[in-house]
């Protein structure tokens, strides 16, 4: 490089002729400074790639390699310099390089495979491998280790393999449609309910396969990439139907996937669970008008039975306070209808044989059909007996079969009484209604069906509904009474129907294993007089003065007490003065259970007759061995208190 300045002096530069013998030319110096220089650069490079790369001679030992090279295989460079490549892999591996992977890179030039190495510590591992053939019979190896994508690949493989499990197992399909609604993938085990199979409808339009202009509409939105879910009928199945828009890599609109549940038997069990929560609700309506009118018909049948009872038997009066006393009696079986079917009913379980139950019924009901109907009956082998309430039982069969007879309309036709043993294993079938549904185990089964008309499935979901009727004239507590007396008995009723196709109506009830003895008939005892006081106890005045006046007419002194308290703190001051006590089973505040015990705490042997409009089964239970023997239902006559009475003070068994 010059220099300028007063003092700087220009020296030629040297030439090589001028270069004293023995010492090397400066440019050929430089050239191996130069060189040298990048082939340590060379070597840095290939030391510091993550890829290993070595150079093996003509017999296959290490020449050089970088550090990525022998760190894969778990070794230093000192290490493996001068040892064959065979080490580093397993016999069976080895042999394949050495009798097919050489000899083709000898003749054919460089090659590219994939090959297991082997750790230090004896481990396998997946490596991509080049190798290249150098003039001197050497080689050239690079290696990657691809354990990581190989195991992202597996993993991924696994996620496919399982979501195919998924698609296949699960009532799903799996669908994709292009921009004009064409179908492009069609999968999922969900297709073959709807009677189609695995890409069946691929290339066919979805506006086809959907009839509906509902369906349309919702498709199109779909189309225009607006995410959508909905519940759709297909056939005879429902279908959850999930849309999402699909983009391209450009993110512009591509088409729609989807995925399609079906829901059929969701729904129907929603179905159920809306029938029973209505029913139940009209229940507790029902039970609480029943109860209620039934205190309102102690005082109109009390009432008539003490007139009767004061009238001479020429009193011209006797005639209307008969019909009076007919017209409550009537009205107090129309209330035990409505309690039976609210499942609050006075219910007195005896073991029963519904075979001969039925049997027993067989003239009965013959006569209860219209002309043109026949009645047959088919008794199964082997039907267990259940605890039951023969009477509820009775109205339940006689509800079901005068239902059928009136299905037929008038014209000819079979009504079939059938008793079976039935397993119940989950949810009822399809095209059969279970109210409710049941847990799985042995059921005696009463079943009748008939050839009538049939029904529509709207007016399936209504016929349990209390005075819901179909007919110009009735009261529409038929097959509300059937639902309430199957639900006492802690069973199920199951209806199918279609229209045209008749209707079959099968009532579970839960077994109870043992012989089934004679149902006892309760004989109806004369009017009994007594002596002594008895303590009235209700909350409604109009029970308490009809009952009292009843009672005296009985020959007793009565006190009487408007709750709980009063009743047992009158009780409490002179336990010996009652004969028997006349107790409510439902009172505000504190039930008549609780009074039970508080009286016999202060008296064990205090007498008590339970009266009440509902079922006193679950009050009585509670009491357990303690129970009071007699029980009163409401409305009652001069001669029914007389009777319950007799029961209590002469400890009847």
């Amino acid at each position: 490089m010059p220099m300028h300045g007063p003092d700087a002096t220009e020296s030629p530069a040297p030439r090589d002729e001028d270069v004293a013998p023995g010492s090397m030319p400066a440019s050929v110096s430089a050239a191996a400074a130069a060189s040298a220089d990048l082939r340590r650069a060379l070597e840095r490079a290939m030391h510091a790639t993550m890829d290993g790369i070595a150079v093996h001679d003509a017999r296959g030992r290490f020449l050089w390699l970088n550090d990525a090279h022998a760190r894969a295989y778990g070794y230093t460079v000192d290490e493996l310099l001068g040892r064959s490549w065979e080490t580093l892999y397993d016999p069976e591996e080895a042999r394949r390089f050495a009798e097919v992977v050489l000899p083709q890179v000898l003749r054919h030039g460089p090659w590219r495979g994939t090959a297991v190495g082997r750790r230090r510590d004896g481990s396998p591992f997946p490596q991509e491998v080049s190798l290249t053939a150098l003039d001197d019979g050497g080689l050239v190896c690079v290696v990657r280790d691809v354990s990581e994508a190989h195991a992202t690949r597996s993993e991924l493989l696994s996620v496919r393999e399982a979501i195919g499990q998924i698609v296949e197992s699960a009532p799903l399909i799996v669908f994709a449609l292009d921009l004009e609604g064409r179908v492009a993938l069609s999968e999922g085990r969900g297709l073959r309910a709807l009677g189609l199979s695995p890409g069946e409808t691929v290339g066919r339009s979805a506006f086809d396969l959907e009839p509906d202009p509902e369906g349309r509409a919702l498709l199109a939105r779909a189309l225009r990439g607006e995410p959508l879910v909905a519940v759709r009928p297909f056939r005879d199945r429902w279908l959850e139907v999930h849309y999402a828009p699909r983009h391209g890599p450009d993110g512009a609109l591509d088409g729609v996937i989807g995925v399609t549940v079906d829901v059929t038997e969701r729904r129907r069990a929603e179905e159920a669970l809306r029938a029973a929560q209505r029913l139940e609700s009209l229940a507790v309506l029902a039970g609480g008008v029943a109860h209620d009118f039934n205190n309102l018909l102690v005082g109109v049948l009390g009432n008539a039975s003490l007139a009767l009872d004061l009238l001479p038997a020429d009193a011209p009066v006797r005639t209307l306070l008969e019909r009076i006393e007919l017209a409550g009696r009537r009205a107090g079986e129309l209330t035990r209808q409505l309690l039976a079917y609210a499942g609050r009913g006075h219910v007195e379980p005896a073991r029963l044989d519904l075979s001969a139950l039925a049997g027993e019924m067989s003239r009965l009901l013959e006569s209860a059909v219209s002309k043109g109907t026949r009645v047959e009956t088919r008794f199964g082998a082997g039907v267990p007996t259940v605890a039951g309430d023969a009477a509820q039982l009775r109205q339940l069969v006689m509800n079901l079969v005068v239902n059928a007879s009136e299905a037929l309309r008038g014209a000819r036709g079979t009504v079939t009484v059938t008793t079976s043993r039935v397993e119940v294993v989950g949810r009822a079938p399809a095209g059969v209604t279970r109210v409710p549904e049941v847990a799985p185990g042995t059921y005696a089964a009463i079943e009748v069906a008939d050839t009538g008309c049939g029904m529509e499935p709207a007016l399936r979901e209504r016929i349990f509904d209390p005075f819901f009727t179909t007919k110009a004239s009735g009261r529409g507590l038929g097959l509300a009474v059937v639902m309430g007396v199957a639900r006492a008995h802690h069973g199920a009723v199951e209806v199918e129907s279609a229209p045209g196709r008749g209707s079959r109506f099968r009532v579970l009830l839960p077994v109870e294993p043992g012989e089934a003895p004679t149902v006892p008939h309760e004989d109806v005892a004369a009017v009994w007089s007594g002596r002594g006081r008895v303590l009235v106890v209700d909350d409604e005045e109009p029970v308490r003065r009809v009952a009292a006046e009843m009672l005296e007419r009985l020959g007793y002194d009565v006190d009487a007490a408007a709750g709980a308290d009063e009743a047992v703190a009158l009780h409490a001051r002179d336990p010996e003065r009652y004969a028997a006590v006349l107790l409510d089973v439902t009172m505000p505040g504190v039930d008549g259970a609780d009074t039970v015990r508080r009286m016999r705490a202060t008296d064990r042997g205090v007498r008590i007759v339970l009266m009440s409009g509902f079922d006193a089964t679950d009050v009585l239970a509670r009491l357990g061995p303690e129970a009071p023997r007699a029980f009163l239902g409401k409305p009652f006559t001069l001669a029914s208190l007389s009777e319950r009475l007799r029961t209590a003070v002469l400890r009847i068994a």
